[in-house]
């Protein structure tokens, strides 16, 4: 009898799927470090490079002196406020000293005035005192 033929062989196993992750990050580093290496040869070139340092040293030696006089001129102005404070508060108590002699003096003599009781003045003809209208009794109906 004739020999039957042999049944295909079983496909072969497909093979598994190549994992490129590493691959994949190496790339993005290195793609990361060629941008930022252009970024900093363009900022170098165009812009670094071009400064002027003698100016901006000038300009900062410039602020340094100008906040020391600031410093200074702020010390001498407190100090001058101080002593015009300090006049202020002499001449103050010097006014008040020449309020409280003028007081003594001419308080007490209204306090002497005052305790001997108002002034005595001789009535004019009529019964009234000289100089005043009659006076207006305010009644309360």
């Amino acid at each position: 009898p004739p020999i039957p033929p042999s049944p295909p062989p079983p496909p072969p196993p497909e093979p598994e799927p190549e994992d490129h992750t590493a691959w994949i990050i190496s790339g993005v580093v290195i793609g990361v470090w060629c941008l930022l290496s252009y970024a900093g040869y363009y900022y170098y070139v165009n812009y670094y490079s071009k400064r002027d340092w003698s100016a901006e040293y000038k300009a900062y030696i410039a602020r340094k002196r100008h906040a020391q006089r600031m410093k200074e001129y702020s010390k001498k102005e407190k100090e001058v406020k101080e002593k015009v404070s300090m006049i202020d508060a002499f001449k103050r108590e010097q006014n008040r000293g020449k309020v409280l002699r003028w007081a003594k003096v001419n308080m007490g003599a209204l306090k002497d005035r005052f305790r001997r009781g108002p002034p005595r003045v001789a009535p004019a003809p009529g019964g009234r005192l000289p100089g005043r209208p009659p006076a207006k009794l305010a009644l309360p109906y």
